[in-house]
């Protein structure tokens, strides 16, 4: 068993267009599956960072079909399907942050930037480097080993583990 991460999934969202590429948007749910399930076997784990996609039965067959066991840490756009079962039913736990001592897992950043000092901080929410730095994070981002942004366009559009979303930010600019 091993452990992924993945955020910002955003799935059958009308507004792909407006951070996914064009040579992906065509084919993004497919695509999706696709590297999730080549990355992620039955036996794995995935922590899902927030904003999974829109409720709709498209989502929920799409979900469906992603490997291993899910937990979804709620993001902003998660709210409004929330208390729908259906989508419920494709992860074995739904909250609104995951935390102990030595972690801290929330969907948008900003929302707990205070009190991820000296611990694994995890997040999506800002999808690309460019909107980090808008957002006035980056450089503390790029100077803490243990924060990482796991917003599925860094991640090579899959889930990942820690050590291979550690060796990604390394090779950021």
């Amino acid at each position: 068993m091993s452990l992924y991460y993945v955020a910002d999934l955003h799935l059958c969202h009308p507004m792909l267009r407006d951070w996914v590429p064009p040579e992906i948007e065509a084919d993004y749910e497919n695509l999706i599956i696709t590297k999730w399930n080549q990355s992620v076997s039955d036996e794995d784990v995935v922590v899902v960072v927030g904003d999974v996609g829109i409720d709709s039965p498209d989502t929920f067959k799409i979900l469906s079909q992603l490997c291993g066991t899910k937990i979804l840490v709620r993001g902003n756009h998660d709210m409004e399907w929330s208390k729908n079962t259906q989508l419920f039913q494709c992860f074995y736990k739904v909250v609104d942050e995951l935390s102990d001592d030595s972690m801290l897992i929330v969907h948008n950043p900003m929302d707990a930037i205070e009190r991820a000092t000296d611990k694994w901080f995890i997040h999506g929410h800002l999808h690309t480097i460019q909107a980090m730095q808008l957002a006035g994070i980056y450089n503390q981002y790029r100077s803490t080993p243990t924060w990482f942004n796991v917003a599925l366009p860094l991640l090579e559009w899959a889930p990942r583990t820690l050590t291979y979303i550690q060796f990604l930010k390394e090779l950021q600019p």
